[in-house]
């Protein structure tokens, strides 16, 4: 999953998946100043054949999400918290 693009729900690419750390996909946004956040594995849906990640958490949702520092380092409690997973 690893380097497969990151499309929301309107199938416009958003970003491009940087890592996955347990139930957890490290989504980078952006292209010149790059974000890395935390989305849980559960709004993520991969399409193999097309090396797509369809995100189906608003956009919104997923742009306020926890931050993932570049050694992988992120709040799996805040994660849950903020997409409402148990």
């Amino acid at each position: 999953m690893k380097g497969y693009d990151v499309v929301g729900s309107d199938g416009k690419r958003i970003g491009r998946v940087a890592d996955k750390i347990g139930g957890v996909v490290v989504v980078e946004l952006g292209r010149l100043l790059r974000t890395r956040l935390a989305l849980p594995r559960e709004f993520a849906h991969a399409t193999d054949c097309d090396r797509r990640v369809a995100v189906t958490a608003p956009l919104a949702l997923l742009q306020a999400a926890p931050r993932v520092t570049r050694s992988g380092i992120f709040d799996a409690g805040a994660v849950s918290r903020h997409f409402g997973v148990a």
